[in-house]
Order: structure tokens, then sequence, then C-alpha cells
């Protein structure tokens, strides 16, 4: 859920709340679980995931291209108009503004902080030596 493009989409596809439960818990999904919410269409096992793959693809290709072009549009359009374009946008404005609070920069000099972001923060501080004022002040106080 931490990929800003989709964090602002999430609640068009499995509504507020149960978008508001996993951005707030951090909560992880099985597959089962994310098919049930409406996020995954269907769960394969693996071992035959490439026939399945290539047997839906054979479906897709017998269908003319405009056609599927036509469909893909309108389908596409019809998110559009529903918000999902500002709700991409407005998701990867709000990850950046997340990623500048204190809570997240705290987390960038403790792995032992909860949280998937702040793990993902820390080693890119670790790695790349993040020269944020706010950051250099958390560092002289740990």
């Amino acid at each position: 859920m931490g990929i800003p493009v989709t964090v602002g989409m999430v609640p068009l596809k499995i509504g507020a709340a149960a978008t508001k439960e996993f951005l707030f818990t951090g909560d992880l999904l099985d597959a089962e679980e994310a098919q049930q919410l409406g996020l995954i269409r269907r769960v394969i096992p693996a071992d035959e995931l490439d026939e399945r793959v290539a047997a839906f693809c054979q479906r897709i290709a017998l269908n003319p291209l405009d056609v599927l072009s036509v469909h893909k549009h309108v389908t596409n359009r019809t998110f559009e108009i529903m918000g999902a374009r500002l709700a991409a946008f407005e998701g990867a404005e709000f990850d950046a503004i997340a990623h500048l609070t204190l809570a997240v920069m705290g987390n960038l000099v403790d792995n032992t902080t909860p949280g998937a972001a702040g793990k993902v923060l820390w080693l890119a501080d670790k790695t790349l030596g993040l020269a944020d004022p706010v950051l250099r002040k958390t560092r002289a106080t740990a």
C-alpha cells in the first residue's frame, strides 16, 4: 500500500474504512483477503501460474484490437470521471508530505521503530546519508 499512486486509489477499490484500517495499522494482507476485498481477481497456485496466464492472454487475443481498445478507454474514462486520476495525484502528494513529518524522519535513525516505511527510510539514510537539518538534529540527540 505504500506506493504513492496506489495509496490514493485504494479507497476507490476497497472503501474508506478498509483503507484506513490498513494504513493506520500497517497490517499486511494475504492473497485470500486481498481477493475478498477486490484488490486481486484470482489466487492461483504458483505451479499453475504460467499456464493460466498464457490461457488468459490467448482468450484476450481472440478479440478484435479496436474493440478491446474502446472497452479499455471507456472503463478508464469512467474511473477518471469518478476521480481516479486525481486520487492517484493526491496519493503521491500526501505520500511526499508524510515523508517529511518528524515521525518518519525520526525513524531514519532508529531501525527498531515499528513500521515498514521507517525501516526503508532508515536503510536509505544509512546508505545515502541524508542531510536534512531535522535529521541531523535527531542524530545529535540519539
